[in-house]
């Protein structure tokens, strides 16, 4: 490999590093979650929420440095942090057509449990799957509001497990986009990917795939009868991956939206067996809930065996390109 290439490829490593830095400092902020601090600072002051939010970037971007400086590091990341928060327009999200149609009243159902969650002014969370530009650079992207959020929620022994918060709408608007004909959900949650799909006039169909009967007694006692679309869906009590080894005999299905996961942490092993399913079924378009971060967990996970193996840096880059990524998950 010639000198140029070979400092090409320690940039890479060197994005690679501060992606990584980046994801736990935001990690470790989102679990601190030092909003109340911050709005008991702007009271004290007698600064109006609305006008915090100059101040809030300025609270968060500080905040995250100085635990990066504890960890003793001092290359500043702070380029990522100011891209990566954003305050949010509520109205965008209470005119969604779940949010205005479905009320989620609080039941429980086995170790199942429907309720509702709040987001605090000021309170940072995930609000999309990551970015990733052109040289590897990931962007987190984090989201606030500067007044309380309610969204709907269900949890597993006290563990939230699914919602419909901004995060969901955010990161399930391409593959909502993309639903047509007959289509199949692995996974159904609180059922929101099904209702947005089941509303276009394009989605004959739709058909969910969950395996746990209190979370489908749940939502067909309380969620499905608030569908205007009902007629258009159907549930199966089954396993996803036993369904996708023999799909035909489920139906022809246009289009598969897998949302099997909670996050990342858990979602790649689930993403990598699915995906070698995939092939089983030609005529059938997957989609993939965060296959973005998905794809960076993998991108990073073969990132030393590439670098060892390759002739050439564009070697490099087309092999970690979200195109041949997608490929190698399905060997």
């Amino acid at each position: 490999m010639k000198f140029e290439e070979e400092e090409e490829c320690r940039t890479l490593s060197m994005t690679r590093t501060r992606n990584n830095r980046v994801c736990w400092l935001i990690h470790d902020y989102l679990e601190d979650n030092p909003h109340a601090l911050f709005a008991e600072q702007l009271k004290s002051m007698e600064i109006p929420a609305a006008e915090g939010v100059s101040l809030f970037r300025m609270f968060f971007i500080n905040y995250c440095k100085e635990l990066d400086e504890e960890n003793g590091q001092e290359d500043s990341v702070t380029d990522y942090l100011e891209a990566s928060l954003r305050v949010l327009d509520p109205r965008i999200y209470a005119s969604d057509p779940y949010y205005i149609n479905i009320r989620i009243p609080h039941a429980k159902e086995g170790h199942w449990e429907l309720y509702t969650e709040s987001y605090q002014p000021f309170e940072a969370f995930v609000c999309d799957d990551i970015r990733l530009d052109d040289d590897f650079r990931e962007t987190p992207q984090v989201g606030f509001f500067t007044e309380p959020f309610s969204f709907p929620a269900v949890k597993e022994s006290d563990h939230e497990w699914m919602s419909v918060k901004p995060n969901e709408v955010e990161t399930m608007r391409s593959a909502i986009a993309a639903a047509e004909g007959e289509v199949l959900a692995f996974g159904l949650g609180l059922g929101y990917f099904a209702y947005m799909a089941s509303l276009k006039d394009a989605v004959s169909s739709v058909t969910i795939v969950e395996r746990d009967k209190a979370v489908i007694d749940l939502f067909q006692e309380y969620i499905l009868p608030q569908f205007s679309t009902k007629r258009k869906i159907r549930i199966l009590h089954a396993d996803a991956f036993d369904v996708a080894k023999d799909l035909a005999m489920y139906g022809t299905f246009r289009f598969a939206f897998v949302d099997l996961w909670h996050d990342v942490s858990d979602g790649l092993p689930l993403y990598l067996r699915m995906k070698k399913l995939e092939k089983l079924s030609s005529s059938t378009q997957f989609s993939y809930w965060v296959e973005e971060s998905l794809l960076s967990a993998l991108r990073w996970k073969v990132f030393n065996a590439v670098l060892a193996h390759a002739d050439s840096y564009d070697q490099i880059i087309r092999e970690l390109s979200d195109s041949n990524l997608k490929r190698f998950a399905t060997r």
